[in-house]
């Protein structure tokens, strides 16, 4: 496993040069292949304290590119998110630490972040450890501050640090609020109190003050996470700060575009990563130190970026705006808070509105502008279900059915429900993304043979999602809206799961597939493949028709029995293709037939008009090569073909192009006056 480790940095020099050598001084790296070290300037200074002197930019890139790392220049946009991104798009490593440029680890962390990721259960997670103080614990180790940011608003942040308690039970962690007494909150969103374990029912100490609770606690059989006594795994968190963390580089979602300045990641982005299917999670052994105190701030620190950054993810994340608003507006415990009027000047445009307002005029009677009205024009990045954010994710892989997960998604959002035989996870997860988007209860059974950690996560997003790993010829059959079809690609094969699964299929069928074996099998040519099957039954029941092909990958085919839905088997080209069909001609595999029929379809009945001569030319070239006169001839002579009054045997072939357009003029002035009935697409007549 390829390890990247990144430092974003800012007119910080020393900092980056500290925490790089101690990783060398101090850490099992690896091999030198295994590990890649990034450091991106979010300042590159360019200027130079003396003529025959280094700038800052050049001293650190010399630096940097010394040691054998990557130096990465992004002078603007600045702040914490940018740089974070940047290091993400220039790794190559399979899992990326990112940790400020004054942070050290503590010894044993790089080979825990290799470990943790190794399991793929974990490839989906956010990965931090304890935050250390600078004292030292009893065993002669820096003791813990805090192991998790809790999920409350102060002094300007969202989230406050906080300590893990594990319960005897040692299946549930709470933490304490920093009170006269102590009060006991789980380690979870949302901030409700409780007295016991929810799983064992422990009771907790009632009357116990904060000052010593530490020792009551340990003396009572309770765990503090993360000190000399822990030797617990890595356990499940809200979120942390982020001066140090680590995610699979496939796994990240990036920061909100257009986030500048400090601050206003945390917490909303670890539950990015819960609504793509992952953790937020705490290690023991991946312990930070991180250096607070400097002579000065060299970079941006406004509150307005910070609260602007904090719209930006609420608007992602479709959460209330309402926290934001109650914390940063009008609010006397926060110097230079917003007025009413400055939060509705943001709120109408925060992308754009990057710079504090000054003052503005207060209208009587102003009023906070709603936080649902933001909520409400959220753009096309808004995870609004966990399983659109795993899906996203899924879209920017690399596999031979990515290109047609938009297409089942699509269908799978106008089903109740689904059913997939599939030997691929991320079938499951675009018919699942489709399913979130009903406002009625769903379900999919899936008999993937696939086996992946992924399709736990997603049985604990998806109450409707039944997986199993059935061979589609010996599974159950139920009725469905959609059955989508990826196993054998054989005619052998298809034709035996449509005779168990047709008369259970109310809408539509989708096989994947049909472009690279839709005329001969999957590692076979001379057996039969998808496509030949597929024309079996449509042949044998005609109220199934094509409605949709992507020849992209190996290529997807729709089938469909709504009689509100036009067959893509018409047009000049198809028909032309029945014509010669009725007369006993069969182009060959490498005739341009096919291709010119294309060309027909697409141009229409009017622009094959217009293209009259061409076609007939390149027709004439296909007849003369495969010697098709004499069966024309033949064909248009023969009464039982219907073509003896049609088609004019001085010049056969132009005449078979007229027909075609005006067999498809005739089919299209049919459609248009079709209605479709009310209950149309909700049966198969076939079952």
């Amino acid at each position: 496993m390829k390890l990247t480790i990144g430092y974003p940095t800012y007119d910080d020099y020393h900092g980056v040069e500290m925490t790089i050598q101690s990783l060398a001084l101090y850490h099992e790296l690896g091999p030198v292949g295994d590990l890649e070290i990034i450091v991106c300037d979010n300042l590159v200074d360019t200027r130079r304290p003396k003529p025959d002197q280094e700038s800052p930019a050049e001293k650190l890139e010399k630096y940097v590119r010394g040691i054998g790392g990557k130096y990465v220049p992004l002078p603007s946009p600045n702040g914490t998110a940018p740089p974070r991104d940047e290091i993400f798009r220039h790794a190559t490593g399979d899992v990326v630490i990112v940790a400020d440029s004054h942070v050290m680890f503590a010894p044993g962390m790089i080979p825990a972040v290799r470990e943790y990721f190794a399991d793929h259960w974990h490839a989906m997670d956010i990965l931090s450890g304890p935050i250390l103080r600078k004292r030292r614990r009893p065993d002669g180790q820096l003791a813990t501050l805090a192991t998790h940011y809790a999920d409350v608003w102060r002094a300007e942040m969202w989230g406050v640090w906080a300590t893990a308690w594990q319960c005897k039970c040692k299946r549930f962690h709470f933490d304490i609020s920093k009170a006269d007494m102590c009060e006991f909150f789980p380690v979870a969103m949302g901030r409700t109190p409780v007295t016991e374990c929810p799983i064992c029912g422990e009771q907790y100490p009632a009357d116990l003050p904060y000052s010593g609770h530490t020792q009551a606690l340990t003396e009572l059989g309770f765990l503090q996470r993360c000190s000399e006594h822990d030797d617990g795994g890595p356990f499940e968190i809200t979120g942390m700060g982020l001066g140090m963390f680590a995610c699979r580089r496939e796994a990240w979602p990036g920061f909100c575009v257009g986030m500048t300045g400090f601050g206003g990641g945390e917490l909303h982005m670890h539950e990015l990563f819960r609504r793509n299917g992952g953790r937020a999670v705490c290690h023991p052994d991946c312990g930070w130190w991180h250096r607070f105190e400097r002579d000065r701030v060299p970079y941006r620190l406004q509150l307005w970026d910070k609260i602007r950054n904090y719209v930006l993810w609420r608007q992602r994340l479709a959460l209330p705006m309402t926290p934001v608003s109650q914390h940063f507006v009008e609010n006397p415990a926060i110097e230079n808070s917003l007025t009413a009027a400055q939060w509705n000047h943001l709120l109408e445009d925060p992308i754009n509105r990057t710079e504090w307002p000054g003052n503005l005029p207060t209208v009587s009677g102003t009023a906070l502008a709603a936080g649902s009205s933001v909520s409400a024009t959220v753009s096309s990045a808004t995870f609004d279900h966990p399983l659109n954010g795993m899906y996203a994710q899924v879209l920017r892989t690399k596999r031979d059915c990515i290109s047609h997960l938009p297409a089942i998604a699509e269908l799978a959002s106008r089903c109740d429900t689904v059913v997939g035989l599939v030997k691929r996870k991320q079938w499951d997860v675009a018919v699942l993304a489709g399913l979130a988007a009903r406002d009625t209860p769903t379900r999919y059974i899936a008999h993937n043979t696939e086996r992946d950690p992924l399709q736990q996560r997603l049985l604990a997003l998806a109450p409707g999602y039944e997986l199993d790993h059935v061979d589609s010829l010996e599974a159950e059959p139920v009725d469905c809206d959609l059955l989508l079809v990826d196993t054998v690609h054989s005619a052998e094969r298809l034709t035996a799961e449509l005779a168990r699964w047709l008369p259970h299929c109310k809408r539509w069928i989708a096989l994947r597939g049909t472009r690279h074996f839709g005329e001969h099998a999957e590692g076979d040519k001379s057996q039969p493949g998808l496509l030949v099957a597929a024309r079996q039954m449509m042949a044998k029941h005609p109220e199934w028709k094509r409605i949709m092909q992507q020849d992209s990958q190996y290529g997807l085919t729709v089938l469909s029995c709504d009689p509100a839905e036009r067959t893509i088997d018409r047009g000049v080209g198809f028909e032309l293709e029945q014509i010669y069909k009725s007369m006993g001609i069969t182009p060959p595999a490498n005739c341009t037939c096919r291709a010119l029929a294309k060309r027909m379809n697409e141009l229409g009945p009017d622009g094959c008009r217009q293209h009259q001569d061409d076609l007939v030319k390149a027709m004439e070239k296909n007849a003369e090569q495969y010697k098709w006169t004499d069966t024309i001839h033949a064909g248009i002579r023969a009464v039982k073909t219907g073509l003896a009054f049609q088609i004019n045997p001085l010049d056969p072939l132009r005449s078979c192009l007229k027909l075609a357009i005006k067999r498809t003029e005739a089919d299209d002035l049919a459609w248009s006056m079709f209605v479709v009935p009310a209950s149309a697409g909700q049966t198969n007549q076939s079952a």
